[in-house]
């Protein structure tokens, strides 16, 4: 029989096997268990999983089928593993397999989820995902093989606990923030790269000030800036459990303490998270929600459409958006760009970014930085995406001025030498300085790479 032929039969069994437990289940209450599959055969990967269920699922019971390597659930917390408590919730140990299919015949029966930590590998393997998609909503979380694993986690969370963000609120919440901000025809916007070192020494206050994600690290900066905004979109460096993304949440959570007159702007995907973490701050927590297909996927004016371009990087995705909103030009500074050495995706300023903590990001989701082609990400998302929502901006009228030269070609291209001559006079050698000392370390780059 042909493989196309098995698949079908296949899929058509998946539903009627599903149709029929949902016949069988359907008057019942859902349980709030989660079983993981498959078995776990290393102590190192039960304990991981461990604590991944402590931060992704507490408030459910969680049953892991242990194998005989596998003594006990009781772990200490990895090093690479953030300050999570561990839940008051049951984490029940499976032995056997005569355990672990009456666990799954439960969770069919009374409505639970099965998470599978580690997709199989094999063809024949794939049809049984099918299966069980459609009869106990599994879901695939591999953190050795899936990149976008950490987001997936997250979102089978939301499903289980129910949440729907409520974006017209965080809308009206939105435009009535920005309504009541002092008006400024300029837009600041930072990243965390070197450069940013030079806000020490610079005066924005004439302009609306936004700041990204780590930044939160240095408080006497902030102090110094007193942004209005602060943002963070990504699903492992901001909202997962490593030792990275729980160190950012407790600055974040600072930040927002210390500072009454700030908003959280990120994607509507982490709002149950943020829910959670950040109640206490959630009339200042503004989700936003991503573009669908068409023009709004390159969205420059949030008043328009309040919808946030569907990238993956902060600068497109979030802090570009935001500024073009809100200024008719718009200043960058701490953009710097990956640099031909660098070997990850750019160099940050140590005292805007945990680097200390960079470990703990690669121990945690191994898939993501496994399979992340570098070269490629910058030419595509610091280049092709962000050239076009600058030249999008560009027709609407809006000025985009990088402050110092970078390595990303969409920012080189409209940076000018000598463009500080605007800025004040003690400024001025500062960022002349700047800009000497990294033309001098690009030619030096470029030489390097010569034949």
């Amino acid at each position: 029989m042909p493989v196309s032929l098995l698949f079908h039969v296949a899929v058509l069994l998946a539903g009627v096997a599903g149709a029929l437990l949902r016949v069988l289940t359907r008057s019942r209450a859902p349980a709030r268990t989660v079983l993981l599959w498959p078995r776990l055969d290393d102590p190192a990967e039960a304990c991981e999983q461990l604590w991944r269920s402590h931060y992704y699922l507490p408030e459910f019971e969680v049953l892991f089928w242990l194998g005989p390597a596998v003594q006990t659930l009781d772990c200490e917390r990895p090093p690479h593993v953030g300050a999570i408590e561990p839940s008051a919730q049951p984490r029940g140990a499976l032995r056997g397999r005569t355990a672990f299919f009456r666990a799954f015949w439960r969770i069919c029966r009374h409505g639970g989820r099965l998470l599978i930590w580690r997709k199989p590998r094999h063809v024949w393997r794939e049809l049984i995902l099918v299966v069980l998609r459609r009869v106990c909503g599994a879901e695939i979380v591999d953190r050795h093989h899936n990149r976008g694993s950490g987001w997936l986690y997250l979102g089978f969370r939301a499903r289980l606990v129910g949440h729907a963000c409520d974006i017209r609120s965080s809308r009206d919440r939105f435009f009535a923030y920005l309504d009541g901000l002092a008006e400024h025809e300029k837009s600041y916007i930072f990243g965390t790269g070197p450069s940013l070192a030079l806000a020490d020494n610079l005066d924005f206050s004439d302009g609306y000030r936004i700041v990204c994600n780590t930044i939160v690290k240095d408080p006497a900066l902030l102090r110094r800036l007193r942004p209005q905004f602060v943002t963070a979109c990504d699903g492992i460096y901001h909202f997962g459990y490593s030792a990275f993304a729980c160190r950012f949440r407790a600055d974040l959570a600072r930040l927002l303490a210390d500072q009454e007159d700030i908003a959280f702007v990120y994607p509507s995907e982490f709002d149950e998270l943020v829910c959670r973490e950040f109640g206490a701050y959630r009339a200042r927590c503004l989700p936003i929600p991503a573009a669908g297909p068409g023009e709004a996927r390159w969205n420059m004016n949030l008043r328009a459409a309040f919808c946030l371009p569907p990238l993956s990087n902060v600068l497109s995705m979030m802090l570009l958006p935001l500024a073009s909103t809100l200024g008719q030009t718009v200043y960058l500074l701490g953009f710097d760009g990956r640099a031909p050495a660098d070997r990850f995706f750019w160099s940050y300023s140590d005292r805007h970014a945990y680097v200390d903590l960079l470990p703990s990001l690669h121990e945690a989701h191994p898939a993501f930085f496994a399979k992340v082609d570098y070269k490629a990400y910058m030419r595509v998302q610091m280049g092709d995406a962000i050239e076009r929502l600058f030249a999008k901006g560009e027709a609407a009228g809006i000025r985009y001025v990088p402050m110092t030269p970078s390595f990303s070609a969409a920012i080189a291209r409209r940076w000018r030498a000598g463009w500080y001559s605007e800025r004040a006079g003690a400024e001025q050698p500062i960022l002349a300085e700047w800009e000497q000392t990294f033309l001098k370390r690009r030619a030096e780059a470029e030489a390097a790479r010569e034949p």
